[in-house]
């Protein structure tokens, strides 16, 4: 079990022993760049959008990950500091529905300072907004620091796609080593271990945007002061508040191979502090998904699953829609 590959102290517990793929910066024949730098770098813009939860998330709380996370084209987003615009931005003319304001969620269509993406549900198509939405950043797709500079993204840019694909890394263990925890002070010990460790990998990938001015690099103290910050909040907190704040800090740590997000999700409904679907009611949250056609057309043993709300064996939660609080 868990408890006994810690005993034999064997296991990924430092950045160097980090599990990840590498990318490449060729575009074609093959094309071995990373492919969220593929879909976002192009000349006709980025194509991807980018969560407005979680930018909101680390915007308002400084975190020191969000400029090599993310890469605006733009120092504003209509509905939030620059006028509406029904053009590139339909929702930004829109009230938010009750069962966003009865909740409580600040964060509806816009999240201000040019950090530009969707609401989880938001399917009202694609506008002209390739040059103006945010794009993914240096980490870890090796695109484009965020300096500031708020220029548009383009073929080759930043770190031209020379990034990784996170699979296990020795910050992840500590926050499944602070889950697994058995007292809220080990449990914060692990948290500060984790940040500690992704901080550190996350500011190494700046060097990869030869351009960039990384005098906008967070510095040490604001490292430090960012993540004792964390730890306090977590210290005095009790009950859903302490699980969530261990919950959004795992969350923003595992960007970018994000997988284990979900499992985390299902197990233990956290962090609830996400905010909900577009739709009132958008049905129940997949607790599985449906295998992939070709493994069901090859393998004669293997029936398609018809729904989406199986659970796995390890997933002892109440059954959706009741569980997970948040959709």
């Amino acid at each position: 079990g868990f408890n006994q590959v810690i005993a034999r102290n064997n296991f990924i517990s430092d950045n160097d022993d980090d599990f990840e793929f590498q990318y490449g910066t060729s575009e074609l024949q093959p094309d071995t760049r990373h492919p969220d730098f593929a879909a976002d770098y192009t000349p006709s813009g980025a194509n991807i959008y980018q969560s407005n939860w979680i930018m909101n998330e680390m915007l308002v709380k400084d975190d020191p990950r969000i400029r090599y996370y993310f890469y605006r084209q733009v120092d504003a987003t209509p509905g939030a500091d620059a006028p509406p615009d029904e053009e590139t931005l339909a929702c930004s003319l829109e009230v938010p529905p009750l069962h966003w304001t009865d909740g409580g969620f600040t964060i509806y269509c816009s999240v201000p300072n040019g950090y530009w993406g969707r609401s989880h549900g938001n399917d009202q198509g694609t506008p002209p907004d390739n040059f103006t939405r945010t794009a993914v950043g240096v980490y870890p797709a090796g695109g484009r620091f965020d300096d500031s500079s708020f220029d548009v993204v383009g073929l080759g840019l930043g770190g031209a796609g020379a990034g990784i694909e996170p699979i296990i890394l020795a910050s992840y263990v500590d926050f499944w080593r602070g889950d697994m925890a058995a007292s809220d002070a080990d449990k914060a010990t692990f948290l500060r271990a984790g940040l500690e460790k992704h901080i550190e990998k996350v500011q190494g990938f700046g060097a990869l945007d030869a351009n960039a001015d990384l005098s906008e690099e967070p510095d040490a103290a604001e490292v430090t002061a960012y993540i004792d910050g964390v730890i306090a909040d977590f210290n005095a907190a009790s009950g859903d508040d302490k699980e969530n704040i261990f919950a959004e800090q795992y969350w923003i740590t595992l960007y970018g191979g994000a997988a284990e997000s979900y499992n985390y999700y299902r197990k233990t409904g956290y962090p609830s502090t996400l905010i909900p679907n577009w739709e009132l009611d958008p049905g129940p949250f997949p607790r599985t998904f449906l295998f992939p056609q070709n493994e069901v057309i090859t393998n004669p043993n293997l029936s398609q699953r018809t729904d989406l709300t199986t659970q796995v064996f390890w997933d002892t939660n109440p059954a959706s829609p009741t569980f997970p609080p948040a959709n």
